[in-house]
Formats: C-alpha cells, sequence, structure tokens
C-alpha cells in the first residue's frame, strides 16, 4: 500500500475515509494523497476495531462551550457537531440529543458559569441560553433545593445553569465502524491483529518505510498517518523520534 494509519480508532477510520474524496487543499499539500485509487490499509492490533478509546467514552456530542473563542478546537467542535448528526442520520446510526445542562449549585459558581456562557456564545454555540432554577427543575427533577435535616439548611442543587439543547450522546464506537465500512467500500483494506512492533527503512524505492509486526509480518509502504492515541509516545520511539513528550493515560469511570 501507499498508505497506512495505524489503529483502528475512530480518527483512523475517519482520516482514511477522507483521504479517497478530499481535495489536495483541504488535507496536506499534494495531489498525490487525494485520488480515489489511492491504495490504503488501516492496522489495527486488536481482534475488532473501535476497542479502546473511541469505544469507552462518555459518548457525547459536544457543543463547543468549553474551548477557547477562536481556537481550532472551538471551530471544528461547533462545526462537527453538525457534521456527525448529519452522518449519522445518513448512515442511520442512533443517537439521542438529550442536551446538557451545566449547573451552578451556589451564589459562588455564577460568575463562572456567566463566563462560561459569554465563551459559548463567542463560539457561536447553537441555542444555548440560561435558565433559572425553574426551568432546571423542569428540565432535571433532580436538580433542585433540597432541606437537609443534618445540616439545618437547604442544599442548592441548582440555582443557574446554562442549557444546551444541542449536545447528544451517540455509540462512537458504531459510528467507527460505519466509518471503518465506507473505508473499505471505497477500496481500503482493514488489517486487524496486526500488532506494530518496528519501522525501518527499506530498499524498495516506490514504498520506503518497512512495518514489522510481533508475528514477523510485514508492510511495505509510502506514508504512514500515526493515531494510535494512548501508545502515540512508543510508536513515535519506533520510527527514531525521542522518547519525550511522554504520555500519562487517567482513566475516569461513569456511573448511571
Amino acid at each position: 500500500p501507499e498508505l497506512t494509519c495505524e489503529n483502528g480508532g475512530i480518527d483512523d477510520s475517519a482520516t482514511l475515509k477522507r483521504s479517497f474524496c478530499l481535495s489536495s487543499v483541504e488535507l496536506f499539500t499534494s495531489s498525490w494523497f487525494c485520488r480515489p485509487n489511492l491504495r490504503t490499509v488501516l492496522i489495527e492490533k486488536e481482534a475488532k476495531l473501535a476497542a479502546h478509546q473511541s469505544g469507552h467514552n462518555s459518548g457525547v456530542l459536544h457543543a463547543g462551550i468549553y474551548y477557547a473563542p477562536g481556537s481550532l478546537k472551538a471551530r471544528l467542535c461547533v462545526q462537527g457537531i453538525d457534521m456527525a448528526y448529519e452522518y449519522c442520520d445518513l448512515k442511520g446510526i442512533p443517537y439521542k440529543k438529550c442536551g446538557k445542562l451545566i449547573v451552578a449549585v451556589d451564589k459562588e459558581e455564577i460568575s463562572r458559569l456567566e463566563n462560561l456562557f459569554d465563551r459559548a456564545q463567542k463560539n457561536n454555540c447553537k441555542n444555548i441560553c440560561i435558565v433559572n432554577s425553574d426551568k432546571i427543575r423542569e428540565i432535571e427533577p433532580y436538580c433542585q433545593v433540597e432541606y437537609s435535616s443534618k445540616f439545618k439548611f437547604n442544599l442548592l442543587k441548582g440555582i443557574k445553569a446554562i442549557w444546551s439543547p444541542h449536545t447528544g450522546i451517540v455509540d462512537w464506537s458504531l459510528v467507527t465502524l460505519k466509518m471503518a465500512e465506507d473505508f473499505k467500500q471505497m477500496g481500503g483494506d482493514v488489517e486487524l491483529e496486526w500488532t506494530l512492533k518496528g519501522i525501518e527503512e527499506s530498499n524498495n524505492s516506490n514504498n520506503p518505510v518497512r512495518l514489522i509486526d510481533g508475528r514477523g509480518k510485514e508492510l511495505f509502504v509510502k506514508y504512514i498517518i500515526t493515531c494510535t492515541g494512548l501508545y502515540s509516545d512508543r510508536i513515535s520511539q519506533l520510527s527514531g523520534c525521542s522518547e519525550y513528550p511522554k504520555i500519562v493515560p487517567f482513566r475516569g469511570e461513569y456511573l448511571s
């Protein structure tokens, strides 16, 4: 293959899917990269795609509230949520546009909430508004004022909030599988159980990079796109890069 992408998560599937249809101006600067007959392969060390971060996350379709105004993250998040909903509708992927409340539980938090609302407006987030305690309870009954017999005062569970009705949730592993399906239908290949153990130069002038897996398999490629998530620092070392900076992973658990 001429192009290889490492790891079978959503970033990889989306990147290779788009490689068949983007213009050269939109992705890299080489007209070589974007052509319908591009020979590409996605390699994944697990027996299925989206086995790690892409399939184990909170599943939120973010509206773009938190990112710094004017930043690339803010722009891509606001554009991306609409593109994600559109893609889910096109492919029949179920999602829930449940909305999100960002709640101030006491007066000290209101100024921070208003600053966040100002940021959301600057980012052009859709349908963002400030709601009071009555509206909060209408949307989420558990955000309410309760009297604590133990502490002898009211526990304020929501006095003001940002309401983002455009926020939703989706199973990103399903989105990943659909994008990989699109990629294969366009002519791409997916290699599962392919654990990358080495990156070397080869004598092949057309495909000068040799990829080696743990069982002795090899691929000769022209270019590599690395989307290996928490393993990115380890994979970069295989190609001769510094061991720094290192990735320090954190694990979160969601209870419902």
